[in-house]
């Protein structure tokens, strides 16, 4: 129930928490996952009685507007966008070539959690590749966002420090943190590189681990 209050509160970064549903339902966390629906659905209604209906009707009528706005017409600029449809799009490519990348990577990140949330393996596992799905899910992630990437890392070497590191495993950490302190002077996704860099530990870990189980 703590987890769900968490989980809950989240709401306001909605693109960040749309696989939390299905791993909580493929897990079989129903008591997390009423409480999170619980928890959500409080935050908005006292947003609506602090704030009255209006802020509701205005974020519904300008989420289409900034999603064409960033999405379609860049005017934030493709190339701070970390995800693959920012990098498609900055490296020239268009909008339904990005998308379909986009939503491959989204599917292939949502079938990759649950079957390792399905897999007897350290919790740990299970929440850094929770966390990193979470990044690769959606387009709109900033380099901002990657914070969250603190959380996976965390996890890792928590249980390197428990069970050991692996090969080079601290060096690829060290790497990703550097990926995205590099972005302001490479003006490319480089976040995206250090997304990918934790997701490969991650699926390292666990295919090392079935294969020793």
């Amino acid at each position: 129930m703590l987890a769900g209050i968490c989980l809950g509160i989240l709401i306001y970064k909605p693109q960040f928490g749309l696989l939390f549903p299905l791993v909580l339902a493929v897990a079989g966390y129903w008591r997390t996952f009423a409480t999170a629906t619980a928890v959500g659905i409080a935050v908005a209604l006292a947003s609506w009685v602090a704030f009255g209906s209006a802020a509701w009707v205005a974020f519904f009528q300008a989420a289409p507007m900034t999603a064409k706005a960033v999405l379609s017409d860049g005017m934030a600029d493709f190339a701070k966008l970390q995800s693959l449809f920012g990098l498609i799009r900055a490296l020239g490519g268009g909008a339904t070539t990005a998308w379909a990348f986009q939503i491959t990577a989204a599917l292939a990140s949502a079938a990759g959690v649950s079957i390792i949330w399905r897999r007897p393996v350290p919790f740990e596992l299970k929440a850094a590749a929770l966390a990193v799905g979470s990044l690769l899910i959606t387009p709109y992630v900033y380099v901002y966002d990657l914070t969250i990437l603190a959380l996976p890392m965390a996890f890792l070497i928590c249980l390197g420090l428990r069970t050991g590191f692996y090969p080079k495993e601290p060096a690829a950490l060290v790497a990703a943190s550097a990926c995205i302190l590099l972005f302001p002077l490479a003006g490319i996704p480089t976040g995206l590189l250090a997304i990918l860099v934790v997701a490969a530990l991650i699926l390292r870990r666990v295919s090392v681990g079935e294969r020793t189980s």
